[in-house]
C-alpha cells in the first residue's frame, strides 16, 4: 500500500473505533511519508488519536518529533503545549510553547485562550489579560473567552471593564451559565445587589452550582435577612444534598437565628459530609458559642462508635 492509501486506511480504522490497528496503519504512513506535508498529516493524526486514548507522553514525543522535522509548524507547538498540560508538566514550560506557537502564527486564537489560562494560574494576571483581549479581537464571538475575560477584569478589580466583557459573552450566548454567575460576581461587586441576585437567579436555571446558593446567601447575610439566607441554602440543598459548604452555612445562618440545636444539628451534618469543616469552625465568630457543644457531641459520637464496635 502507498502514502495515501495507509493514511485512508488509517482513518477508516478510526472511524470504526479500531483505535490500536489505527495507530500502527498511521505508523506505515507515516514510514512511507514523501514530503513534510505528508509526515505532518499523518504525525497530527496519530498524535490527536493518542491524546484521545490518554497517550499523553507518547503524543508529547510526537510533536516534539514534528517540531524537529517542521521547526515553524505552530500547531505542532499547540499540541505540544496541550500534551504538556495533561502529563502536568511546569506552567512555566507549557507557556513557552504557547507563546511559541504565537510567534509562529500571530493569529493562532485558540493559541492566546489556552496561553492565557496558563498565565493565569501562574499568577501573571496581566498578561492572561493580554493574551484573552487577544482571543476576542481574534473571535469575537467566541462566548467564552469574552467571559474569562471579564473574569479576569473582576479578579483585578476592573469591574465596569468586566461587566462590558461579560454581557458580551452573553450576548453571544444567552444561555451561557457561567456568564451570569461572573455577572452576578460582578454586580454584587459593584453594590447592586438586587441585579446580582437576578443574574444567579439565571445561572441557576442554566446551570445549577452550589455556589451560586452560597453568593446569593452572602448577599442577604450582609442586610441580616438570615431566614431568607436560611431559604436559600435550603434550596441549594434540595439539588445538592452533599454540599458540605451549603450545610456549613446553613449551620451559620441558623445560628444567627439564635436556632441553636438546629444549627448544631446543621454543623454535625456538615462534619459528617467532610471532617475539615472542624477547622473552619476554629475562628468562626458564628460558631464560637456552640464550638465547645459540637466538638463534644462529635467525641461522644467517636465513643459510641467505639462501643458499639466492641
Amino acid at each position: 500500500m502507498n502514502y495515501k492509501e495507509l493514511i485512508g486506511n488509517a482513518r477508516d480504522l478510526l472511524f470504526l473505533g479500531n483505535y490500536e490497528e489505527a495507530i500502527l496503519a498511521y505508523d506505515k504512513a507515516y514510514i512511507l511519508a514523501s514530503s513534510v506535508e505528508e509526515v505532518l498529516e499523518s504525525g497530527y493524526d496519530k498524535a490527536e488519536l493518542l491524546a484521545k486514548l490518554d497517550r499523553d507522553q507518547e503524543a508529547f514525543t510526537l510533536y516534539k518529533e514534528l517540531i524537529r522535522i517542521a521547526p515553524n509548524e505552530s500547531g505542532a507547538y499547540y499540541g505540544l503545549a496541550y500534551t504538556a498540560e495533561r502529563i502536568a508538566r511546569p506552567l512555566e514550560e507549557i507557556a513557552s510553547y504557547y507563546d511559541k506557537a504565537i510567534s509562529k502564527d500571530s493569529d493562532y486564537h485558540r493559541a492566546y485562550y489556552y496561553g492565557g489560562h496558563i498565565y493565569d494560574q501562574m499568577g501573571d494576571k496581566d498578561k492572561a489579560l493580554k493574551y484573552f483581549k487577544k482571543t476576542v479581537e481574534l473571535a469575537p464571538g467566541d462566548h467564552v473567552a469574552w467571559n474569562d475575560l471579564g473574569a479576569t477584569y473582576e479578579e483585578l478589580g476592573h469591574y465596569e471593564d468586566a461587566i462590558f466583557c461579560i454581557r458580551n459573552s452573553l450576548e453571544v450566548c444567552p444561555t451561557y451559565g457561567r456568564a451570569w454567575y461572573n455577572l452576578g460576581v460582578v454586580l454584587h461587586r459593584l453594590g447592586d445587589k438586587s441585579k446580582a441576585l437576578e443574574a444567579y437567579e439565571q445561572a441557576i436555571k442554566i446551570n445549577d452550582r452550589a455556589i451560586t446558593y452560597l453568593n446569593m446567601s452572602a448577599i442577604y447575610n450582609e442586610d441580616e435577612k438570615f431566614d431568607l439566607a436560611e431559604s436559600i441554602i435550603r434550596r441549594g440543598l434540595q439539588n445538592h444534598p452533599k454540599a458540605d459548604t451549603l450545610w456549613y452555612n446553613l449551620s451559620c445562618a441558623l445560628l444567627r437565628q439564635e436556632r441553636v440545636e438546629d444549627g448544631i444539628e446543621a454543623m454535625l451534618k456538615c462534619i459528617s459530609l467532610n471532617t475539615e469543616a472542624k477547622h473552619w469552625m476554629e475562628n468562626d465568630p458564628d460558631v464560637e458559642n456552640v464550638y465547645a457543644e459540637i466538638i463534644r457531641r462529635l467525641d461522644q459520637e467517636d465513643i459510641d462508635g467505639h462501643n458499639k464496635d466492641s
